[in-house]
């Protein structure tokens, strides 16, 4: 018995030992993310990038793109259709678009996040799928599939993530201060349904936004 006793305060050394061990490397990984700032010899796509990205600024606020893979006018699948989506795009074009376009995407972002039900906390799940430009090549003037509920229960905490990421990268920390609390309210309501793997990013943003604000007090 006296064996069993001694096994067992081994066993539960050896875990709280590994819970240590894994607290700071937790901490650690939430941290961790892309920075491709080192890319070389790629004029050419920065050039393309930056064409995309006015596309953007020029068109205003985007529809969801309506994808249909078959000759059934009722197959319909529409695809960036989560609110503030678009932020994510745009934080990974920031480090290479021209200081005028990182002027008009300020303005851009800033209108995205006070328009009702465009924001990445919006309660809506989806964006209106027949408001904003069009994004198809080949635009339809009859808009199918606007009633479809393609992706409408779909878990979107990922779009937390591009919020954090466009505000690391453009400077613009303070408005994790000015969203908190919607930002908060809207984590604390799904974060529970993100289990998929694309939507773990989303409890790491509000990781990284709460970490900010606290630093921000300080700082105070």
């Amino acid at each position: 018995m006296r064996k069993f006793y001694l096994s067992v305060l081994l066993c539960f050394s050896l875990i709280g030992s590994l819970v240590r061990a894994q607290t700071p490397m937790a901490e650690e990984y939430a941290w961790y993310f892309p920075a491709p700032d080192t890319i070389k010899m790629a004029d050419d796509l920065i050039v393309m990038l930056q064409e995309e990205v006015d596309k953007i600024l020029q068109a205003g606020p985007l529809a969801p793109i309506r994808l249909a893979f078959g000759d059934l006018y009722w197959e319909n699948y529409f695809q960036y259709q989560e609110p503030g989506r678009i932020l994510t795009t745009l934080a990974w074009a920031w480090p290479y678009l021209t200081p005028d376009q990182q002027t008009s995407t300020l303005a851009y972002v800033e209108n995205e996040l006070n328009t009702p039900g465009r924001a990445p906390w919006a309660t809506n799940y989806t964006l209106p799928r027949d408001q904003g430009a069009r994004r198809e090549l080949y635009p339809s003037t009859h808009q199918y599939g606007v009633e479809s509920n393609f992706g409408d229960y779909r878990p979107r905490l990922h779009t937390l993530y591009g919020f954090w990421l466009f505000c690391y990268r453009s400077g613009q920390t303070a408005w994790m201060e000015t969203y908190y609390e919607e930002l908060k309210a809207f984590y604390q309501s799904q974060y529970q349904r993100a289990k998929l793997y694309g939507d773990m990013n989303g409890h790491l943003a509000m990781a990284r936004i709460a970490t900010t604000m606290v630093m921000m007090s300080r700082l105070v």
